[in-house]
This record gives C-alpha cells, sequence and structure tokens, in this order.
C-alpha cells in the first residue's frame, strides 16, 4: 500500500540494514493499538492517560556486543544523510533518555543528532522542553547530564515519548505502558543507571558536556526549511551496546509522513484531551501531515450554545503553539477532507489576535538547493540570517537576531473592509468566478468580468 515500511539490506559501505518509514503510515499505527485509523486519535488520548509502572529486567537485547574507548566510532553506523543541505548525516530516530538531577524522573524523547567525530554527537535541545531543563539543571551545579541514546524502538515509543502535557512526577516510559496496556519492560544501562527499554536495536551512552557548545545545523526541519536554530550542545560517547544482529532504525526528515505523523497523531490526542474537558460535544480532531502536523487544526463537534465553537478555537491555540489555523465544522463533516472545507465552503473567519504561538526561525532556509550554487538556497525568501551560528550563544530564540529584524521592512498594515456587510472567503489564492471561465468552444476568448453581485478574489455580498 502507500507509505509502506522500506528496508535496505545493503547499505553501501556497511554491514548493518537499515528500516525506516516505520511510523509513516495510520493504518499502521492504528494496528499497534488494535484499532480502526479513525479511531487513533481518540484511543491515544484515552491510553495515554492510564500510567502503567514499569517492569525492569536483568537482561536486555542489546547487551549482545558491547564497544569502548577508542573502538567507539560513530561513523561505522549506516547513517543516511537526509538531503544535500543538511551539514552531516543525522541520527534521526536516537531516543534521548535522561533524569532530572534535583527530582530524579527520567525522560524520553526524540532530538536530531548530528555526527561530529567518532565519539562527538551535535545535540539541538530547541524545543525547551524536559531535557532542556535537566540539562540546564546539571549545568547550574557544573555538571555534564548522562544521557542514553537508544535506536531501534516500537512506533509506540515513538507516539508515547511526543506527550507533553503530563504531570511532572509521571515517567514517559509509564504513559508508553500505557499505550501498550502492559508494564514497559526496560534495563539498565551502564551510565548513571538510567533506564531504557530492553528490546531497543542500539543503545549509545554517554554525556551531553556543560558549558561546550559548538556549531551544528543546518538541518531539514518538518517545516520543509532547512532551521539553523540549534542549542548547539555536545554529546560525547563513552560506550556503545548493541544486538549481534542488529538492524538500523532512520526517521525520513522533512515534511515525510515518518517524520510528521507521529507528531500529527500526539497533537491530535492532546487537543481532544484539552476540549473533552470543557466540551464534551467535540467529536473529533484532526491535524493535516501537510500542513506539517502542526499548523492547522480541524475540530468537529455539535455546537449546542452560541459562542463554543470560538471557545473550541481559544482552546485549541492555548493547548498547541503551533498551530495557527483552527476549522470548527459540524460534527457530521468528515474532518478528513480539510481541502474541502477551505476551497469550496464559505465560512466565518475569526483573527485571535495577541495569541501566544511558537516562533519560527526567519532565517530558515529551503531545503532544496540552487543547481548553479549548490551552497546557496534556490529562494531568496528563505535567506539565511548572517548571524544564525550566533544566536545560541547570543541567547535569541528565533533564529532572527535583533539588529537583522530591525533591517526587515515593516509589515504593511491591513486595510479595513470597504463595508461591513460583506463575507471574505479565505483561500491559498485567488478563485476566479465560474462565469469568467472560457467555454471550451471559445477557449481562445477573452474572459468576461464577474457579476455585480460579487467582488474581486472570492468577496461576495451576503445579499
Amino acid at each position: 500500500g502507500r507509505s509502506p515500511v522500506v528496508m535496505f539490506e545493503k547499505f553501501k559501505g556497511h554491514t548493518m540494514p537499515v528500516v525506516t518509514n516505520i511510523a509513516g503510515n495510520r493504518k499502521l499505527l492504528a494496528a499497534c493499538l488494535g484499532v480502526k485509523p479513525a479511531e487513533l486519535p481518540t484511543a491515544f488520548r484515552e491510553r495515554c492517560q492510564k500510567y502503567i509502572p514499569c517492569e525492569i529486567v536483568s537482561n536486555a537485547a542489546w547487551d549482545e556486543v558491547v564497544i569502548e574507548g577508542d573502538d567507539i566510532d560513530l561513523w561505522k553506523l549506516p547513517v543516511p544523510l537526509q538531503f544535500t543541505v543538511d551539514a552531516a548525516p543525522y541520527i534521526t530516530a536516537g531516543q534521548l533518555t535522561a533524569r532530572d538531577p534535583v527530582t530524579g524522573v527520567d525522560t524520553t524523547g526524540f532530538h536530531r543528532l548530528m555526527l561530529k567525530d567518532k565519539n562527538r554527537l551535535g545535540v539541538s535541545l530547541h524545543s525547551r522542553r524536559r531535557l532542556y531543563e535537566f540539562h540546564r539543571r546539571a549545568e547550574e551545579k557544573g555538571q555534564s547530564l548522562p544521557v542514553a541514546i537508544t535506536i531501534g524502538v516500537h512506533p509506540l515509543h515513538y507516539m508515547g515519548s511526543m506527550v507533553y502535557a503530563y504531570p511532572q512526577n509521571v515517567r514517559k516510559f509509564e504513559i508508553i505502558g500505557g499505550l501498550f496496556g502492559e508494564p514497559y519492560r526496560l534495563a539498565r544501562c551502564g551510565v548513571a543507571d538510567l533506564e531504557v527499554p530492553a528490546g531497543a536495536e542500539i543503545v549509545i551512552e554517554g554525556e551531553i558536556l556543560a558549558g561546550v557548545h559548538e556549531p551544528e545545523g543546518p538541518f531539514g526541519e518538518f517545516t520543509g526549511y532547512a532551521s539553523y536554530r540549534s542549542t548547539q550542545n555536545i554529546f560525547v560517547a563513552k560506550r556503545i551496546r548493541m544486538r549481534r544482529d542488529a538492524i538500523y532504525h532512520s526517521v525520513v526528515s522533512g515534511m515525510s509522513q515518518d517524520h510528521i505523523l507521529v507528531s500529527c497523531i500526539t497533537r491530535e490526542g492532546e487537543i481532544l484531551n484539552a476540549l473533552k474537558r470543557n466540551l464534551p460535544n467535540v467529536r473529533a480532531v484532526h491535524v493535516p501531515h501537510t500542513t506539517c502536523g502542526a499548523f492547522m487544526a480541524i475540530v468537529s463537534m455539535r455546537k449546542i450554545a452560541e459562542g463554543e465553537p470560538h471557545m473550541a478555537m481559544m482552546a485549541t491555540f492555548g493547548t498547541e503553539l503551533y498551530t495557527k489555523q483552527v476549522i470548527v465544522v459540524d460534527e457530521d463533516v468528515d474532518t478528513q477532507r480539510w481541502l474541502y472545507l477551505i476551497k469550496g465552503r464559505e465560512r466565518d473567519c475569526t483573527l485571535a489576535g495577541a495569541a501566544a504561538i511558537r516562533p519560527w526561525p526567519a532565517s530558515a532556509a529551503p531545503i532544496r538547493r540552487s543547481r548553479k550554487n549548490p551552497s546557496r538556497s534556490g529562494s531568496r525568501s528563505g535567506s539565511r540570517c548572517p548571524e544564525a551560528r550566533s544566536h545560541s550563544r547570543s541567547g535569541c530564540r528565533t533564529g532572527t537576531s535583533a539588529r537583522w529584524a530591525r533591517s526587515a521592512p515593516a509589515p504593511r498594515p491591513v486595510p479595513p473592509p470597504r463595508r461591513r456587510d460583506w463575507r471574505i472567503r479565505p483561500a491559498p489564492s485567488c478563485i476566479p468566478c465560474p462565469r469568467s471561465r472560457p467555454s471550451s468552444a471559445r477557449s481562445a476568448a477573452p474572459r468576461r468580468s464577474c457579476p455585480p453581485s460579487a467582488g474581486r478574489c472570492g468577496l461576495r455580498r451576503r445579499g
């Protein structure tokens, strides 16, 4: 079918096979939970709220081969180069596990890992969630943060690791156990007694250094652009453990479903959790992967009282900071057909001013590269900030320095509507009037102008 799991048995220059796209299909992820694809967000929402304590085992599958000291060479792993714009090959399926140096509660999650040397990886913690906070607390004590990187885990582990709205004293592994419906099997590794999945393929033990920063990136991110935003941390490997017949897992970066679909489902579940608390008449939530798995959410609900759709919109914006557009539809509308909702239906449009959203760097460059000069981007709209590499040190979070931002032209003010009784139909591009299209018999004939009852670019009067 579409988006199948892909296996490379012979990877050039390596003997270890490579598998990818294990989380790029809704049917596959639904089968992992034992539900239908349409029930995936609801099942995820219900199960990730059931925290099941973990089971600690003494023997792990990844303890068959151990590599230490000068024998460590991360270049021997079959790490593919995702895009030519990437600074180096990246470990994209690595799950970083670390423990809070204050509370002792551990966490696990995705972070991009850039190959820099035989035992050094560039790490970006720019999401600034728990792992970033753990490293900051360890750095305040003058200590490096012990970390274990696991490669090759179950797709449900991917989904559970993306959950972010949960109590501080709950372990991510307990949430993953709730998705499995049974205790998640962990085993202790050799760095700070960290517990990692016993069924993983590869475990890399080491630490994120305190007070050490080196250039990291660019990397083709989920927006389809190469991001220079990075905290520029450094991970040093101390030991590698793996199965004797290990398979290397890789996640296709950029806007692929393997990269985005898991975040789509987790965001659908998180938004559904928030809405169901106050609006039990919400039926479903859909986050399309074609909108980068973050920037749009479609909410299906049964309207009982005035103002409820707007309440659902505000609650969605408050739950997911990456979301920039919310569409609320009736309960009988298929949320999967979101393009139909945009192009073919008139609806009221509400602008939410002064709402906090997740900033994205203006210095991002398109993943596509120019044929004439491969070192530069082929588009000026995604031009790189000249100070992009020093942003994390200067404290810039959005990737655009103050001087660069001040030199940018000020945005043009949006003119007010000509008349209050006009309804605006937002669309990604101008929608020509059907009457202005030339007929097949007279294809060369010029287009006639729209009738007086319709304005330009989809503006229509109510009467």
